[in-house]
């Protein structure tokens, strides 16, 4: 920007706020794009699904709820299989939302589930002492499964004493997900590679939690065979009456 003589103004999220709710997406908008419109990048879904890229994203003064609702409830392409599917998502995101802001409405304690990617130790590390830089004086438990090596990342508890590492001999979502509702935490981070970053985000939503995802960077193959699993997944009930695996493929 610069060489071409603008000076640029640079924001970044937080990593407690995703800047692409991909979570919301899913649940949500991705149903609408494959229903009525395959154009993700333009129209009111590419205000939905990327308004919180916009840094003016509150001060947006038009109204979209009566064009999603006319969409969900009159479009012709909706079949009543896929509504009442909608229905069902909508119900485990809600469920999960609710126990998420009980959660941060009433205790402290943050929980961090931990799936190592040994190429990205140090960005783990990085990511790690942020949130506890970030949360200072309340208990971060960070649930690691036990074959893994953390020699490297427990030098934190040294540094900030309110750092836990809780191995786990079997590590599911159940069991996490478990954790942190009849626990005393406010937040659950999940810090996976990026190729599996939504399916894992999904699991815990089916399990009443939604956890705030940070991803990190990964160069494995399995990631677009991962991305189209979920959506054979989510999108089972209308995909074969509307050819979606075609578009996915």
């Amino acid at each position: 920007y610069l060489e071409f003589g603008y000076k640029a103004e640079i924001y970044a999220p937080r990593l407690n706020k995703t800047a692409h709710n991909y979570i919301g997406e899913v649940f949500w908008s991705l149903y609408i794009t494959y229903m009525n419109n395959q154009d993700w990048q333009t129209g009111f879904i590419s205000y939905l699904t990327r308004k919180e890229r916009n840094i003016n994203y509150l001060n947006e003064i038009k109204d979209y709820e009566e064009v999603v609702n006319d969409i969900i409830n009159n479009s012709k392409e909706i079949s009543e299989d896929a509504l009442e599917q909608k229905k069902e998502w909508l119900a485990l995101y809600n469920n999960a939302k609710e126990n998420m802001d009980s959660s941060y409405t009433n205790n402290n304690n943050i929980l961090i589930d931990l799936v190592r990617v040994k190429e990205k130790s140090d960005l783990e590390f990085k990511q790690l002492e942020s949130i506890a830089k970030e949360n200072p004086n309340i208990n971060i438990d960070i649930l690691y499964d036990l074959k893994d090596d953390i020699s490297d990342i427990s030098v934190l508890t040294n540094k900030y004493p309110w750092v836990r590492f809780i191995a786990l001999k079997n590590r599911n979502e159940r069991l996490i997900a478990d954790t942190f509702i009849t626990g005393n935490y406010k937040s659950l981070f999940g810090m996976y590679p990026s190729s599996i970053s939504v399916k894992e985000a999904i699991k815990y939503i089916k399990e009443g939690v939604i956890p705030i995802v940070s991803s990190l960077p990964t160069n494995d193959s399995s990631y677009i065979n991962n991305i189209v699993e979920l959506y054979d997944e989510v999108l089972e009930p209308i995909k074969d009456k509307h050819n979606i695996n075609k578009k996915l493929n």
